[in-house]
């Protein structure tokens, strides 16, 4: 059992490691909005380092103990940080806040920051990703596109998710 506290504290103490050098590594490597690479790079450069520093002085129990928990705290942070990268909703409230009337009327919120925001990035990430194309003002599906729809139907059907939005 010793062994297994020894792996939490050290998966803990990695995960501060973590935490610290995630800022410098997104100021460093996060151009681009490839931010969740640079999280999931920087989460595996830091377990390799720790792995490489203390292999010597982990036996089966430690090192188990001390993956899963990195894991799992890790997994924990990445959702949490995907809420804070991508959430519309925060973003909403954010650039509200940062007017000096700290109001918007609703016409604005929806074109500024949602349609020709949010959802405008993401048409174009969908377009250069050759999931869909634009003619004149429609946006069609390339064949590709149909392809990930319809596997994403299936998995939400799966789930019973399919009235998400």
């Amino acid at each position: 059992m010793i062994g297994a506290f020894h792996g939490w504290g050290l998966a803990i103490a990695t995960h501060c490691v973590f935490l610290a050098a995630l800022p410098f590594s997104i100021r460093l490597f996060g151009g681009e909005r490839r931010h969740v690479e640079t999280v999931i790079g920087t989460a595996l450069a830091v377990l390799a380092s720790t792995l490489a520093l203390f292999s010597h002085g982990l036996d089966n129990i430690t090192f188990w103990s001390f993956v899963t928990l990195y894991g799992f705290l890790f997994i924990v942070f990445l959702q949490a940080f995907a809420i804070l990268y991508k959430s519309i909703s925060l973003r909403v409230l954010v650039e509200i806040a940062r007017l000096p009337t700290q109001s918007l009327p609703i016409d604005e919120v929806y074109t500024a920051l949602v349609a020709d925001g949010a959802f405008a990035r993401r048409l174009s990430g969908l377009e250069k990703g050759g999931h869909l194309y634009r003619e004149g003002n429609d946006i069609l599906l390339t064949e590709k596109g149909r392809v990930v729809a319809d596997r994403i139907s299936a998995a939400q059907r799966l789930f019973g998710i399919d009235a998400s939005g």
